[in-house]
């Protein structure tokens, strides 16, 4: 049988090695698949995340103003993720450059430490054509 997890739940996921030891506010959800004891044996969860992209032209005024007005994007769209409840940021990039150094010293991103995986959730598209 699959149910939503219980605060009974959480020794047992716990035990399996699964979620963060705090949900907060981003928590979406999970879901429990259990045996006839109702005793959980894989635990799905969910938490809010954004992917980032970002567009510049790479020709406008001098570097420490484009630094200056992302810097002022990135603190206005990171207001905006919070007041949507996002928890975690994510963006991605084929190498490491002088833009990602900048992120982590200026802006406080830093490089993920795990592998990740990605897939499109059914019945939602990310069609951009009206």
């Amino acid at each position: 049988m699959i149910r939503p997890i219980e605060q009974k739940d959480l020794p047992r996921i716990s035990a399996l090695g699964g979620f963060p030891s705090e949900y907060g506010r981003d928590f979406l959800g999970a879901l429990a698949l259990v045996d006839e004891d109702d005793v959980p044996l894989v635990v799905m969860g969910a938490w809010s995340r954004a992917e980032v992209h970002m567009a510049m032209d790479k020709q406008w005024s001098t570097p420490q103003n484009r630094l200056l007005a992302l810097t002022e994007l990135h603190g206005a769209m990171e207001q905006e993720l919070a007041f949507l409840n996002v928890g975690e940021v994510v963006s991605w990039f084929d190498k490491a450059c002088a833009f990602t150094r900048r992120l982590n010293k200026s802006l406080g991103w830093k490089q993920s430490e795990r592998f990740s995986m990605h897939r499109n959730v059914r019945g939602v598209t990310s069609d951009n054509q009206a």
